[in-house]
């Protein structure tokens, strides 16, 4: 079941009523919009690209360095969760580089809901990898010699959480912006 069908309506679009009667779906759900400038928009959008990318690169970069504590289940579950979540979160800012200003309730939750979400799944998972990380190297520390790359993994994402920490701190401060708004675009949206 579609959660947002209930936004949609199969009608007569109403600017083309009196020139045909071809019913169409037509979008009659609330409107959404950031209370910001224009200026503040293009800024926005790229501290999100900014931060979206240099997150998600960040984070498979960390998985080319390999050390052998990152074969272990309690490394690469919480890893391959958070790798994961990431490409969500970049999904999700690339429709927010290609929204407009005004939208609808499934591009909204889409976009900047889904990536404050996601962000937070992608921060606990890489926490997670991190502390499995640092039991690992606990668990090594006292029978084997350790390589750079385990010291480097756990830094790696250590770095990522502070950096998706403040990433979230920045959504919240957008995500406290959004408004729904009576203002809908010039031409409905269709199906």
């Amino acid at each position: 079941m579609n959660r947002y069908g209930q936004d949609w309506r199969y009608m007569v679009p109403p600017e083309e009523e009196g020139k045909s009667k071809k019913k169409r779906f037509v979008y009659v759900g609330k409107y959404y919009t950031i209370s910001i400038d224009n200026d503040q928009r293009k800024t926005m959008k790229k501290t999100y690209g900014l931060y979206g990318l240099l997150s998600v690169a960040w984070l498979i970069g960390i998985g080319f360095l390999n050390p052998p504590g990152s074969h272990l289940v309690y490394v690469m579950l919480p890893y391959g969760f958070s790798a994961l979540f990431a490409l969500f979160v970049l999904q999700s800012t690339v429709s927010i580089l290609l929204s407009k200003r005004i939208l609808t309730r499934e591009e909204c939750d889409h976009s900047f809901h889904r990536a404050r979400k996601m962000t937070v799944l992608t921060f606990v998972f890489s926490l997670l990898a991190a502390g499995g990380e640092l039991l690992a190297i606990f668990q090594r520390i006292m029978g084997e010699s350790l390589l750079w790359t385990e010291y480097a993994f756990f830094a790696a994402c250590a770095a990522e959480c502070v950096l998706l920490w403040f990433f979230m701190q920045w959504q919240n401060k957008i995500s406290e912006k959004i408004r729904e708004t009576d203002e809908k675009p010039d031409k409905p949206k269709q199906r």
